[in-house]
């Protein structure tokens, strides 16, 4: 997919775009004109958060938004090749958050929080920080896709529904299971639009969601012969799965 050269990108509501025009409001263009004190004439880049890559010129400004004029504009910008979701449980204190930065900067395109038997307890309201969290590691990494972020879903239900046409994959460090690294060279790259892994919480999954989940198809993966935490794990997973399955 298209890559663009270094340059600070810029959050677009799609309705906020219309013909040749878009306008900036709210955060957005509060930090374009304070911060940046970009004047009329100005250029930058702008992303719907949809996958279109805008490259902008300011022409107007006002104190509640910004009006540019689209010079050119990109599709799939800063994307991977193969989507791949993250289904994981929700952790102590800022670690989900640093899952979500990471894995956005990764190229991961859906987050779905599980809840898992050994889940810690956890407020409604961090599923809007982490949204606000990988929009703007969307924005800081150059990519297109603002990815999703699901309200949280029991691992029952994520087991039997949560659809993907490519490789459903389980992180686990118990004996037998296959080096995700072997795994995933066994598949072509670019042979799989879709990827699923899930990761357990501290702790790990239950022997029962393990025996669940191979039951419906997933198959068990280990990421090394070290112990991880899991921010650390879904981590390594995205980068192992990405950076293989992205290869031209």
């Amino acid at each position: 997919m298209a890559r663009m050269p270094h340059a600070e990108f810029y959050y677009v509501k799609p309705t906020n775009v219309a013909g040749e025009r878009l306008w900036l409001v709210e955060q957005e263009w509060h930090h374009l004109q304070v911060v940046q004190r970009a004047r009329p004439g100005h250029r930058f880049f702008a992303v719907d958060g949809r996958g279109r890559c805008y490259h902008c010129e300011l022409v107007a400004a006002s104190p509640s938004r910004g009006e540019a004029k689209i010079i050119a504009w990109n599709t799939g910008v800063g994307e991977p090749r193969v989507c791949l979701t993250i289904a994981a449980s929700p952790l102590r204190g800022e670690r989900f958050d640093l899952l979500v930065e990471k894995c956005t900067e990764l190229g991961v395109t859906r987050f779905v929080p599980m809840t898992t038997a050994r889940t810690v307890r956890f407020a409604g309201t961090r599923v809007d920080r982490w949204r606000r969290v990988a929009l703007a590691a969307m924005k800081q990494c150059g990519r297109s896709v603002w990815p999703e972020v699901a309200d949280p879903v029991p691992f029952a239900e994520v087991v039997a529904h949560l659809s993907c046409s490519g490789p459903r994959l389980i992180a686990h460090e118990a004996a037998g299971a296959l080096p995700l690294l072997q795994a995933v060279n066994q598949w072509e790259a670019g042979s799989f639009p879709e990827a699923l892994v899930l990761v357990g919480p501290e702790g790990g999954f239950a022997d029962e969601e393990m025996s669940t989940a191979v039951s419906q198809g997933f198959v068990p993966v280990s990421l090394g012969p070290r112990r991880l935490r899991s921010e650390t794990a879904a981590i390594v997973a995205a980068t192992l799965i990405v950076s293989l399955l992205d290869t031209p």
